[in-house]
């Protein structure tokens, strides 16, 4: 089985990037058996990544 990872300090870096070019971004991982997709994290309009 292949295991993909990203760490909480990558996520932080990605939403920080987001939230400074006020660009909504998506939480997924399209590999694996199990797909993960979203939340949409939309700076001013959601919640952040935390």
């Amino acid at each position: 089985m292949s295991h993909c990872s990203i760490t909480q300090p990558q996520l932080a870096k990605i939403n920080e990037t987001a939230v400074c070019a006020h660009q909504p971004w998506l939480l997924a991982k399209p590999v694996g058996g199990l797909l993960w997709l979203g939340p949409i994290f939309e700076p001013e309009d959601t919640g952040y990544w935390d």
